[in-house]
């Protein structure tokens, strides 16, 4: 409602806090989170015609955060020439065990698994949460976007220990 009565009024609107509203028509809207609709786009675009994958997954956060990234992945997945292989929500903050999860879509034969989860969910189905760690080569590449990044913004950073936020 502030959107329509901004635009009706020339009345600049800064930053609504939703990720979901999509502004590009609206002139006076400025939104500070990313466009998901073009976002989504690409990274698909990305994972299918570039690297060449025919069956994506996804565990999401369950809530409408999550569940765009869902509908996001169904709805791509024609136009994209994908199949899902599943979607499994994950409702609890601090999981303790994820296989149940990940298990059917290995099954199911995801070539990938896409995370649309805050970082302490993110962190057990990577399997970074009992002390693992990433590969020498994501960890290289993570360091070269930090040496050439002018500014890097991270997303519910406050959810995760000041200790692993410092690193």
């Amino acid at each position: 409602r502030l959107a329509e009565y901004a635009m009706s009024r020339r009345v600049p609107y800064l930053f609504p806090h939703t990720a979901l509203i999509t502004a590009d028509a609206l002139r006076y809207v400025f939104t500070s989170y990313p466009r998901y609709d073009s976002e989504t786009a690409i990274m698909l675009r990305h994972l299918t015609r570039s690297l060449g994958l025919r069956r994506l997954g996804l565990v999401y956060a369950d809530n409408a955060y999550g569940q765009y990234f869902r509908d996001r992945l169904q709805a791509l997945s024609d136009s994209l020439g994908y199949g899902v292989a599943g979607a499994q929500p994950l409702a609890d903050r601090k999981p303790r065990d994820v296989t149940d999860l990940l298990e059917p879509l290995r099954q199911k034969g995801a070539d990938a698994v896409i995370l649309a989860l805050y970082p302490e969910q993110a962190q057990r189905v990577m399997g970074l949460a009992d002390g693992g760690s990433f590969s020498s080569k994501v960890i290289y590449i993570y360091r070269k976007q930090l040496e050439e990044a002018d500014l890097i913004v991270i997303g519910k950073c406050e959810l995760l220990p000041p200790a692993q936020v410092a690193e």
